[in-house]
């Protein structure tokens, strides 16, 4: 019944991130004291393993196929001029054959400085860090999450408005943490992830989009080698403008030829929803 209610939801509000929440979003920032509520879900369920071994993907069986649900609830505040801290606090939903699990994931705390700001400059800069907290159930399974203490730290640029269009080019680094299986403590190899995106403002209530991004994650004791590399397209839909209210339906499919490691989904589809205060 649970599964059940949490698809019908993401039929209705499904999302998928360009990136993980530390370089989700472009380089502008809020005002000070500014605020902006954020809710963001993804479905994706796993299609195919990578075998080493003839550097190939394959299938999975029915019984190995992971369904996920995950929503991204956040809330982001400026306290002062080109500042900004955030929470997330991601909830996931697993189903693997006859095994489910739903709860917290891993948590987030993040800030963002704008280096660069306003209109007059060309480009906008941001930096952006963030910490990931093992937060996730320890006896979930399937797994909610690593459980581990992680860093990152990432640039993210974003273009003026030029004949309609605007780029995007935003990369991150990540210290991953150890995962702990049982007494022994396993390290995970550092991550680089990156969005390349542009925009397309077709009115004032609509923009398109086009972006490719990935993670390449080095290769460590508790895990190998994992590329991803995917292209998105999708829009963002201003209905009502008066609330600031901002809607991002959204389609992903990995480039196969280009990834490797791990098992990985076919595609991933939904929408993200941001309200901005003032």
């Amino acid at each position: 019944m649970k599964r059940s209610l949490i698809l019908a939801a993401v039929v209705l509000l499904t999302a998928s991130t360009l990136a993980t929440p530390l370089i989700w979003r472009g380089a502008g920032v809020l005002k000070p004291m500014g605020f902006q509520a954020y809710l963001g879900a993804t479905y994706l369920e796993t299609g195919k393993k990578w075998v080493d071994s003839t550097e190939s993907w394959v299938e999975l069986s029915d019984k190995s196929k992971v369904a996920t649900v995950k929503l991204f609830p956040a809330v982001i505040f400026s306290p002062v001029k080109s500042l900004e801290v955030g929470v997330v606090a991601p909830l996931f939903s697993k189903t693997k054959d006859t095994l489910s699990s739903f709860g917290l994931g891993d948590a987030w705390f993040k800030v963002r400085y704008g280096i660069l700001q306003g209109k007059l400059v060309p480009v906008k800069l941001t930096f952006t860090a963030a910490a990931v907290l093992p937060t996730a159930a320890e006896d979930a399974n399937p797994s909610l999450g690593d459980r581990t203490l992680d860093f990152g730290f990432g640039l993210i640029g974003q273009t003026q408005s030029m004949a309609g269009f605007v780029g995007h080019l935003r990369a991150g680094y990540w210290l991953n943490g150890k995962v702990k299986s049982g007494e022994v403590e396993k390290a995970q190899g550092n991550m680089v992830e990156y969005v390349a995106k542009v925009d397309y403002g077709l009115s004032r209530k609509l923009t398109v989009f086009l972006a490719g991004q990935g993670t390449m994650q080095a290769a460590g004791d508790g895990n190998a080698e994992t590329n991803r590399h995917m292209l998105a397209v999708g829009a963002v839909v201003k209905p009502l403008p008066v609330l600031k209210l901002n809607l991002r339906p959204k389609v992903l499919v990995p480039l196969e030829a280009l990834s490797k490691g791990g098992s990985i989904n076919p595609w991933e589809a939904g929408l993200d929803a941001w309200i901005d205060f003032p």
